[in-house]
């Protein structure tokens, strides 16, 4: 008997219904998209997830404007917690994101391997199936925030110890450093790495992301084990942002870090 995902059934229902509203049978919109007529019929029975590249494939063979990647982004939003909701709308509203983080790639740009490489080491209580819904609402997120027509300034900067550290072997590390070149060379996105040989800065307190929308509001939130807390107060969050500069500051350039990525990836000196 087939296990069918209540919420992948809601979503399979809608694939369906534009689908059928194209006039496309399920073995054409499975030529389209190059997989077979049995595995379209799987999500919209519910009885396989859609990944998020995947649903933005059929939008597209389906001319749908978006609609199927909507509905499955806020099909995912429904189901996390309140936090995760804030985080995520801070995420759509941004115009400007700044991320700092000494111990990890910002979701924002890590890849699919290394995600569950963090996750399951992170959450060992959680089944496969568990760690996998929280791969895929992360790489949803992703597409979400820089596929847009006007995707947000990102500026990231991160400690050298990221780059190092072999999370989840070698190849998984370095299909997420060229992960890291490659967004480097988006004009966009701005990368920087401090060395393990800078003097003693604010970033050692830990982790800070910082959201700034359309109207240059700031909110800011500090990462943690269990969920990302907002900071509450306005002179801190003014003080988050003034300390972003400040590592910015202490930070090699981007070429300079791009540079340094390049060699940590051909010398495979991951260990720290």
């Amino acid at each position: 008997m087939e296990k069918v995902n209540p919420k992948d059934r809601r979503f399979g229902i809608q694939v369906r219904r534009e689908r059928r509203r194209a006039g496309f049978s399920q073995v054409e919109l499975a030529k389209r998209v190059s997989l077979s007529a049995a595995m379209i019929s799987a999500i919209e029975r519910g009885t396989r997830a859609a990944k998020p590249d995947l649903v933005a494939l059929i939008d597209q063979a389906l001319s749908t404007g978006g609609v199927l990647t909507t509905a499955w982004q806020n099909q995912q939003m429904s189901t996390q917690p309140e936090w995760m909701r804030d985080i995520i709308q801070a995420e759509r509203e941004a115009v400007e994101i700044l991320s700092y983080q000494p111990l990890n790639v910002p979701g924002q740009l890590q890849t699919e391997d290394y995600a569950r490489a963090l996750l399951r080491e992170g959450r060992p209580e959680d089944t496969d199936a568990e760690i996998d819904e929280l791969v895929q609402n992360r790489m949803a997120r992703q597409v979400d925030l820089l596929s847009r027509e006007r995707p947000p300034l990102l500026h990231v900067v991160m400690d050298e110890t990221v780059i190092r550290r072999p999370v989840g072997g070698p190849e998984v590390i370095s299909r997420q450093l060229e992960r890291l070149l490659e967004a480097s060379r988006d004009p966009r996105i701005t990368l920087q790495i401090i060395r393990f040989n800078t003097r003693p800065h604010a970033g050692l307190i830990g982790a800070c992301v910082l959201f700034r929308d359309k109207q240059g509001m700031l909110s800011a939130y500090m990462p943690t084990i269990v969920a990302d807390i907002p900071v509450q107060e306005p002179e801190h969050v003014v003080t988050c942002d003034r300390l972003f500069g400040l590592l910015r500051a202490v930070a090699l350039t981007p070429e300079q870090s791009r540079t340094l990525i390049e060699k940590v990836l051909q010398g495979g000196h991951y260990d720290v």
